[in-house]
């Protein structure tokens, strides 16, 4: 069962991007929830295949239930986002870490060299 969510998609119609690749997903997006296809296919970009299925979820959920349930769904992809972000924040801290130390000892070896 689909539930038609006029007001977004009035909103989605009325919006025009600049950006050429936000109008084609937009564009994607209103033909997945008008139900002219039934798949949800978005621009890729630079996305990598983790990120880009997080995103298909989560703009297939809209407009697919009632609003409870929606909520409960985004509550749910909200989890995984966070978890996600964490995952990222801890790889972030550990190549700067790795890339601060590989500075000093470039530095250092360009310093021995000169002298």
């Amino acid at each position: 069962m689909r539930f038609k969510q006029t007001q977004l998609l009035r909103l989605l119609e009325e919006f025009t991007p600049k950006n050429g690749a936000l109008k084609t997903n937009v564009d994607e997006f209103i033909s997945f929830a008008t139900g002219k296809v039934s798949e949800l296919k978005l621009s890729r970009h630079d996305l990598n295949e983790r990120e880009y299925k997080f995103i298909c979820e989560m703009f297939s959920t809209l407009g697919r239930y009632d609003l409870t349930t929606q909520m409960i769904n985004l509550e749910a992809l909200k989890v995984k986002a966070e978890e996600f972000f964490v995952q990222s924040k801890t790889v972030e801290e550990k190549q700067s870490s790795q890339s601060k130390k590989l500075g000093v000892m470039l530095g250092l070896l360009v310093g021995v060299l000169v002298l």
